[in-house]
């Protein structure tokens, strides 16, 4: 019985892993633990020694894993170099998108006035057929 509940302690730490929630290094830390353990026991040691690493990993992700300020994302395990270049690239596409606002806007303004001189020689057009 208490291999189902630890099984589904892991897959809970899934579904918070998918959640993006903290919570789920925690839930892994307990399972992985258990797993450890109970391959000791059992003389299954290659499988223990996995789950130590697990658990380890586990420790780690709890610790590394932070919530950047780009949008919504999670950097876990990247380390501060992702989240520098995360940041660059933002700045980067918020520069050309201004940019791009910019030229679009300048656009804009030479086609209205475009308008105006293609509606003036209209009328001047009609002034000169009408005579």
């Amino acid at each position: 019985m208490i291999k189902i509940i630890v099984t589904a302690v892991a897959l809970v730490g899934l579904i918070f892993n998918i959640r993006r929630r903290r919570v789920c290094f925690v839930l892994w830390l307990l399972s992985n633990g258990y797993w450890c353990y109970y391959n000791f026991a059992a003389g299954e040691y290659a499988q223990a020694v996995l789950f130590a690493v697990f658990f380890v990993v586990s420790i780690i992700g709890f610790f590394a894993w932070r919530k950047s300020k780009i949008g919504a994302e999670y950097v876990a395990l990247f380390g501060p170099d992702y989240v520098t270049l995360q940041r660059e690239n933002y700045k980067q596409l918020t520069k050309k998108l201004e940019a791009t606002r910019r030229d679009l806007q300048k656009r804009t303004i030479v086609l209205e006035s475009m308008s105006r001189n293609n509606r003036e020689l209209r009328r001047e057009l009609r002034k000169l057929k009408g005579k």
